[in-house]
């Protein structure tokens, strides 16, 4: 198999960490323990039961709930500073923090800074989506939080040298006359430093992959004078989508639900050509002269992992079990090379380890999330918990 897994077992507790996150909780801003500290509501008093009704209301009950047990953790935390044992425990997660700092020149090992005092305007956009720019700004964007906002997206610039922060909305919906909705679409940095942005959400802003339409637009912004330009729709809706730059400044699309809703998700192939005519700069793949569109062929997938590696294959790492390449992705786009994990890492993450410059394969690292095809899989209130996270809670794809 062109690719194979090297080194895989459970996650391990580690004492450690779990006091270092419980110093972190304990030290949260009353705020967000207050039931009010939610989505546009930081510091208004409103009883939890009229709060979760708000959220139910604008976020769906899926993200209410999660929203809930978040406060309810941090009050129960915020608990502990009145008992002794409860002191106890607070003191013992400082001393590990004390244990965990790096020495050395902040230069080589970096360093924490202060907390950044976000604008009222800035406060409304959650970075769900957020990419560093070659002008040294941060762009994110997401839906807005204001109560009785629906279907409005909201962007954002932040300049880390001076703190600053730039109201961008993206440009205007014709469909609904606000700024069009991109949440969780696809979103990744072309040759020229323009960050392309494709799908996102339609209708609502609620996570339930039954009701949840995926939009079909795609986007440039120009971080240079800071401008949004609408570019040709796909053709059809992606939410969740993933995408990766090829050598050749193209961009490859895949994956995310379609305008259906019923939990579709988009199979078909996309490109996006930056050097094409304004408004025919999306092309399906395989779709030329008769032949059959390429179509993903794993496990149904938001944000499926993909890479560039060093033979000039995509390797399409999960978070599902499924692994496959895309093979000729400059020109045929085949797919082969099929194996499986050992574990699934929906909702986890993924990195192409660092490349040498004489590198001849790509190594790429799968972490966290859940494994859907474990038995009898389900979420849990970690309650301030965290796992610690190495080698051994990972898995290691080596493409040799």
């Amino acid at each position: 198999m062109p690719n194979r897994i090297v080194g895989h077992a459970r996650p391990r507790i580690s004492k450690k960490l779990t006091a270092l996150a419980l110093a972190a909780a304990v030290t949260a801003p009353a705020a967000l323990a207050a039931s009010a500290s939610a989505h546009g509501l930081e510091g208004t008093q409103i009883p939890e039961q009229k709060l979760r009704k708000l959220e139910t209301a604008l976020l769906g009950p899926a993200h209410a709930a999660d929203h809930a047990g978040n406060r309810r953790s941090l009050r129960s935390t915020a608990r502990l500073g009145k008992t002794a044992a409860g002191r106890r425990r607070i003191a013992m997660a400082q001393r590990a923090t004390k244990t965990r700092r790096v020495e050395g020149n902040p230069a080589d090992v970096g360093q924490w800074g202060g907390p950044v005092k976000f604008i009222a305007e800035a406060s409304g956009a959650v970075g769900i989506n957020a990419v560093m720019l070659p002008t040294g700004k941060v762009l994110w964007f997401s839906y807005s939080t204001a109560l009785g906002d629906k279907d409005v997206g909201r962007a954002v610039l932040w300049n880390p040298a001076d703190q600053s922060f730039k109201v961008v909305p993206p440009p205007i919906n014709p469909d609904t006359g606000a700024p069009v909705n991109i949440w969780c679409g696809g979103a990744s940095l072309l040759a020229n430093g323009h960050v392309l942005v494709t799908g996102g959400n339609v209708d609502n802003v609620v996570f339930d992959a039954k009701l949840a339409k995926g939009l079909n637009h795609v986007y440039t912004f120009n971080p240079f004078n800071e401008q949004w330009t609408r570019r040709e729709n796909l053709a059809q809706g992606r939410w969740y989508p993933s995408q990766v730059l090829m050598p050749d400044g193209r961009t490859l699309i895949m994956e995310g639900l379609t305008a259906d809703g019923n939990d579709t998700h988009n199979r078909d192939i996309e490109v996006f050509d930056p050097n094409a005519p304004l408004g025919q700069e999306i092309s399906t793949i395989g779709t030329t002269a008769g032949n059959t569109p390429a179509r993903y062929q794993g496990s149904p997938e938001y944000y499926p992992h993909l890479f560039w590696t060093p033979t000039g294959r995509i390797f399409v790492g999960g978070p599902a079990k499924d692994t496959f390449f895309f093979t000729n992705p400059m020109s045929s786009f085949g797919i082969g090379g099929f194996s499986a994990t050992a574990r699934g890492h929906t909702w986890g993450t993924g990195m192409l380890m660092p490349l040498q410059h004489d590198s001849a394969s790509a190594r790429v690292m799968q972490l966290g999330g859940m494994d859907l095809g474990a038995e009898g899989p389900s979420f849990k209130d970690a309650n301030g918990k965290v796992n610690a996270i190495s080698r051994r809670d990972a898995d290691l794809y080596d493409e040799r």
